[in-house]
């Protein structure tokens, strides 16, 4: 069973942790910030600041989890 987003087959990484086993390429993270560029470019928005889109960079490259980029982004928008 592969990932429809990334053709990636999951693991059994924990919930909560990022996948160490398969890492995705450069352009396999290109691709999905392509995807989410696109997703909320149809819907008329974008994300042009910085420092979002480094956090949307790192949970692409699985270098944080889904958890992690949302505390950041409350914490960025002083929300906690």
């Amino acid at each position: 069973m592969s990932d429809s987003t990334s053709g990636r087959t999951p693991d059994s990484t924990p919930a909560g942790q990022p996948n160490q086993a398969a890492k995705p390429t450069a352009q396999e993270v290109k691709e999905t910030l392509d995807y989410v560029d696109g997703a909320l470019g149809a819907a008329g928005h974008s994300v042009t600041d910085p420092d979002t889109r480094e956090i949307l960079r790192a949970q692409a490259a699985d270098e944080i989890t889904g958890d992690e980029a949302r505390a950041q982004f409350r914490k960025q928008q002083g929300i906690e």
